[in-house]
């Protein structure tokens, strides 16, 4: 997500020297949920004062809500007057509907100059402002209102007080929480696990572990009352897992393309769904270490369909 920039943003709080957290948030004014999110945020400002730096940027839904797109250009030609959190705080608080007749009025209840207020409404930098929000947010994945950044990472958790305090004081389990998706959300973290399984694997089957290693995954794990239905060796579970975890992220991934993705048609997931599955049907060859003649002793065959548990099950002996 782009950092927060004081220069542009509109941001309110953060002045604290310590235990600082930024809440971004691309709202629409005449979105319902909002203005409920509103009322929390409010909350959790007389909660944590000056630790809270919550960020606003548009994200006008004019299909849903037709008129948002003229409510945020009121807002930010407040905001060139100085006056950005009034307009802000005084259009969620103005129950819908929301026209101009009543933007003019709002700005002429906070002090506004009206004359500069309504040229300001029609210019085009200002409208190009709105846009550029609208761009940044759905270049960050915001496809509906309100969408919640903290710190930098999406919260997708409930909006309510106490659920939002929790994430915002953060505890040892939601600061976990937080570096492991912070993790997850690299390019190459996935990459970065297998490599480590790789080089453990390699280890164990190469040193004094090697016979505990074989039992381990060789044990047979079985569900339910009767082990002969669903039975299967740890490495089996592996392997069977890990193919199941592959085809729900592929899954999960068409879909977001299919809703949020720009084109609907599938020209674009399909080529690269069908790129990524060429590339997990690869056969890897891993050498084993070689002999002092040069020589290898074997070579270590798997596909990636099952590239971890393989790797944990046939892991090579060296000589």
């Amino acid at each position: 997500m782009r950092p927060i920039d004081p220069r542009r943003d509109h941001t309110r709080g953060g002045k604290a020297h310590s235990g600082r957290v930024a809440v971004v948030v691309y709202g629409d004014y005449l979105c319902p949920y909002c203005r409920r999110l509103g009322e929390v945020l409010q909350r959790l400002r007389h909660t944590l004062g000056e630790r809270l730096a919550y960020t606003f940027r548009y994200f006008p839904n004019e299909r849903a809500h037709p008129g948002a797109e003229l409510m945020s250009r009121g807002a930010e030609a407040a905001g060139r007057q100085g006056r950005f959190w009034e307009m802000h705080d005084a259009l969620y608080a103005h129950e819908p509907p929301l026209n101009r007749t009543i933007l003019l009025e709002m700005a002429a209840s906070i002090g506004l100059d009206i004359e500069r207020f309504e040229r300001d409404l029609e210019d085009p930098m200002l409208r190009q402002r709105v846009e550029d929000d609208l761009a940044d947010g759905r270049h960050n994945g915001v496809t509906a209102t309100p969408t919640i950044f903290v710190d930098g990472l999406r919260y997708d958790g409930a909006w309510d007080f106490y659920s939002m305090l929790e994430q915002l004081e953060r505890p040892v389990g939601a600061q976990f929480e937080r570096t492991a998706r912070a993790f997850a959300n690299l390019p190459s973290s996935a990459g970065l696990v297998l490599l480590v399984a790789t080089a453990a694997a390699l280890i164990c089957a190469n040193s004094p572990l090697a016979p505990a290693y074989e039992r381990l995954l060789n044990a047979q794990f079985g569900i339910g009352p009767t082990p002969g239905i669903l039975s299967m060796s740890v490495a089996q579970w592996c392997s069977e897992g890990l193919l199941a975890i592959f085809f729900m992220m592929l899954g999960l991934e068409i879909r977001r393309e299919m809703s949020a993705g720009a084109p609907r048609s599938g020209r674009s997931w399909l080529p690269s769904a069908a790129s990524s599955f060429r590339r997990s049907s690869t056969w890897l060859s891993i050498p084993a270490r070689p002999r002092s003649a040069g020589r290898c002793r074997s070579t270590l065959a798997y596909h990636s369909r099952s590239a971890f548990s393989r790797c944990l099950a046939h892991a090579p002996r060296w000589a």
